[in-house]
């Protein structure tokens, strides 16, 4: 599961990556690019489910680094959508 969060107000963007079982956190990613993700995933690739925001470039990097993992909609966003 992850979180996009701003460092600065409305400037830079990043990334948390957190255990949804554990809900502790296992990384911070410097940005909210697919790129990033997906080479997180690679050096991981023991992930088997991602629960993640509605953003396309979170599905496509995941997609791209881990083809048969199970994606779902975390709660927060799946509520207020």
């Amino acid at each position: 599961m992850w979180t996009t969060f701003s460092l600065r107000r409305s400037r830079t963007y990043a990334t948390i990556l957190i255990d949804a079982e554990t809900r502790r956190r296992i990384d911070v990613l410097p940005d909210r690019r697919s790129d990033t993700l997906v080479a997180w995933l690679r050096e991981h690739p023991g992930v088997q489910a991602v629960c993640r925001d509605g953003a396309a470039g979170y599905a496509d990097a995941v997609h791209q680094a881990l083809p048969d993992a199970l994606q779902v909609g975390d709660r927060w966003h799946i509520w207020h959508w």
